[in-house]
C-alpha cells in the first residue's frame, strides 16, 4: 500500500519511497516474500524445496541490486539512503 502506483513486477524508477517500511529495509517486498518462501520450506523441507528456494533468494538479491542501480542513477539521495538502511533484514543485511 505504501508503493501505490510505483509497485510493478519489472524493476524500474517511478519515484523514490524512503517512507514507512522503506525507513527499515530497502526492499520490504522482497524481504517479504522470501520470509514466505521460507515458510513454506519449512512446512515441506525437500531437498527440491530448498533448491528452490535457494534460486529464488538468489534472483531476488539479483533483482534488488539491479533496481538499486537504478536508483542512484535517477536519485542521487538513494545513494545515501543505502548507506544508511538495510537492504533486506532490519538490522542484520
Amino acid at each position: 500500500m505504501h508503493l501505490r502506483s510505483s509497485l510493478s513486477i519489472i524493476p524500474e524508477v517511478r519515484r523514490l519511497v524512503i517512507g514507512g517500511p522503506y525507513r527499515l529495509v530497502r526492499h520490504p517486498l522482497y524481504a517479504a516474500e522470501i520470509l514466505a518462501a521460507f515458510a513454506f520450506v519449512l512446512v515441506n523441507p525437500t531437498v527440491s524445496t530448498v533448491l528452490v528456494l535457494a534460486a529464488f533468494v538468489a534472483v531476488q538479491l539479483l533483482r534488488a541490486r539491479y533496481e538499486e542501480r537504478l536508483l542512484a542513477v535517477a536519485y542521487p539521495l538513494y545513494v545515501e539512503y543505502a548507506r544508511r538502511t538495510r537492504r533486506v533484514v532490519p538490522f542484520i543485511w
